[in-house]
């Protein structure tokens, strides 16, 4: 029988946007039949069926014709800790053979996407084996080429974190990296990527994580006379150009010709290039920072404290501290979310790309506006210049001992560095995405190409896409702030209510601590009783899942990210014996619990003063 409806029914509850664009290829098709013109059933010696494609001179099967359920849990065996697993991505998924073999050992709260390359080989699955079980799991994303996946990158960063790196499991198909050569290469070079990043962001979060938390909380107090980004969407006419200025070195080049785009344009200022803007007399209609590090000298002049700014909530505090203007979250990130969750306000996916101007190009494309000019976008060096003002930094080459040098604008090579060459990708993958329905301008006149971008200098731009007059002021004031009087007072009600669940946490870390010492005890006296051990293990989990329902956990989760950063590590590791493994995960548990513990002790006080400020 065809089980190409059914499946299709099962899909449409999962993703109803994949279900119509498939229905639209079998439609344009006419006849179904045409799709499947490379592909053939073949009955295997076991009696079960597989796929059998045409590759040229010779023909591929997906799985083994002799015992092929053998065949997949001999491939699964080769896989260690999978009940370790928190997120498992695979380069397609064939008949499902292979992956069944393996689903029964997932955590039941795994990530599991799959990159489908060939939409033809998909639907020809769809029609000859029975998916639901597949298609009906919640875990289970997919991510077909030439349908959608240009968000494949974009679906992965939001969903993987660093810590998450060590117990991921990427595999691919057999047969399918032959068959699929050039998709299987794009998906191991997206994999890449996010490898890289958030391998970045892992340095930076250790370093900085404690003091982006108390950022975090010590904001609280900024909600106040605030708004959050999809108020704003829609709010600005479509042909109103979008002008993001960096502070790049080319920015000396072309800072006074901006003075022409004044209320003509949408001026977003990345927070390191404000103080040049403001020196040669630009009016610009927004700052945008999001660094919980940024310096604050940066934003230290009396001329900018007026003017709005598009911020996140762990964003340094002493910086919107100073600013006397309206703050716009972009993101709500962790806990500013789940509040405003609880309001029935809803923040769109963040994907910042690591950098303030990155962040301001996902707020223009946020935004829907159809026009984005970046100037001051370098990525790359002037000489030794790095930043405008004729500033200098360290060089962060991606090879200590070789510079990189890619393509400028002008066809020539410029040299760039490591964290600007994942900023240069980042651009170039959104631009591929918008599809050509917005048109991104560089009009930077200096560094590196962004490919899909079209390069103009900024005074033509500015003649070219200008026409209109614009004041976001005007808008500003025609926008109340989120929460009015009684709103607010029911947000600190809520906000008030984390002192408790502060001591929640710190009660049940205690508890858990207590437990892990006794386990650990009974194990090194030799005293060991297996049903004892198993009964305090699920009351530790039960402790572990009264921390996480706390709504200030996600504060928390991020705080302590640094010390217990060693046993993430640790997760992943294959152990000789089970009380090997449960020594090890006790270990892990307490250190854990002593953290959330030390984490509460630090917080408390800055969450009083906030609540109190509040």
């Amino acid at each position: 029988m065809g089980y190409l409806k059914t499946n299709l029914e099962k899909l449409k509850n999962k993703d109803e946007y994949i279900y119509e664009k498939l229905n639209e290829y079998i439609y344009q098709k006419r006849d179904i039949k045409e799709v499947y013109g490379k592909f053939k059933l073949v009955t295997g010696r076991d009696q079960s069926q597989t796929v059998e494609v045409c590759a040229g001179e010779k023909d591929v099967r997906l799985n083994s014709v002799y015992n092929s359920s053998r065949e997949a849990e001999k491939w699964a065996d080769k896989y260690k800790n999978i009940s370790e697993i928190t997120s498992f991505i695979m380069f397609g998924m064939g008949n499902g053979v292979f992956f069944n073999a393996i689903k029964k050992q997932l955590n039941v709260s795994a990530y599991i996407l799959f990159f489908e390359p060939d939409i033809e080989l998909f639907l020809f699955c769809l029609e000859s084996f029975d998916m639901r079980a597949i298609l009906s799991d919640n875990r289970v994303a997919l991510y077909i080429n030439g349908i959608n996946d240009k968000e494949f990158y974009k679906e992965l960063s939001g969903k993987i974190n660093w810590a998450m790196l060590s117990t991921q499991l990427v595999c691919c198909h057999p047969s399918y990296d032959r068959l699929y050569r050039e998709e299987y290469i794009k998906y191991q070079f997206i994999l890449e990527q996010l490898e890289k990043a958030l391998t970045a962001n892992k340095k930076t979060s250790l370093k900085f994580a404690k003091k982006f938390t108390i950022n975090a909380i010590q904001n609280l107090k900024h909600i106040k006379n605030s708004n959050y980004i999809s108020e704003f969407i829609g709010k600005i006419k479509e042909d109103v150009p979008v002008i993001i200025a960096a502070a790049g070195p080319s920015l000396d080049k072309n800072v006074d010709i901006l003075k022409k785009a004044e209320k003509k344009a949408f001026i977003l200022a990345t927070d390191t290039s404000v103080k040049y803007l403001l020196a040669h007399g630009i009016r610009f209609d927004a700052i945008v920072t999001v660094d919980g590090r940024k310096r604050v000298e940066h934003l230290k002049s009396e001329e900018c404290l007026d003017y709005p700014m598009f911020t996140i909530p762990d964003a340094r505090s002493e910086i919107l501290d100073e600013n006397h203007a309206r703050k716009i979250w972009i993101t709500g990130s962790g806990y500013l979310e789940t509040l405003y969750d609880r309001f029935g306000y809803h923040f769109p996916e963040y994907n910042s790309g690591g950098s303030v101007a990155t962040a301001a190009f996902w707020l223009a494309k946020t935004l829907r506006l159809k026009t984005i000019i970046l100037i001051g976008q370098d990525l790359a060096y002037d000489g030794d210049m790095t930043h405008a003002g004729g500033i200098k930094r360290k060089v962060l080459s991606v090879n200590k001992n070789t510079p990189v040098y890619i393509e400028a604008v002008d066809g020539k090579k410029v040299q760039t560095r490591a964290d600007w060459l994942n900023y240069l990708r980042w651009f170039e993958n959104e631009i591929l995405q918008l599809n050509g329905e917005t048109e991104v301008i560089d009009a930077t006149e200096g560094g590196a190409k962004i490919a899909g971008t079209k390069i103009m200098s900024l005074s033509d731009a500015i003649d070219c896409y200008c026409k209109c007059e614009f004041n976001f002021n005007s808008i500003l004031e025609n926008t109340p702030v989120t929460f009015d009087k009684e709103k607010y007072t029911k947000v600190c009600e809520e906000t008030a209510h984390l002192k408790e669940e502060f001591q929640t946490i710190a009660k049940a870390g205690g508890e858990g601590e207590a437990m892990a010492d006794r386990i650990m005890l009974m194990l090194k006296e030799k005293q060991i009783n297996l049903n004892k051990i198993e009964k305090e293990q699920r009351e530790i989990r039960k402790l572990q899942g009264i921390i996480k329902e706390q709504k200030v956990y996600t504060l928390l989760d991020e705080y302590i990210s640094a010390d217990i950063a060693d046993r993430i590590e640790a997760a992943a590791k294959n152990y000789d014996s089970e009380l090997e493994q449960i020594t090890e995960n006790m270990i892990s548990v307490k250190i854990l619990f002593v953290a959330l513990q030390k984490a509460v002790d630090e917080l408390m006080p800055v969450l009083e003063q906030t609540l109190e400020q509040m």
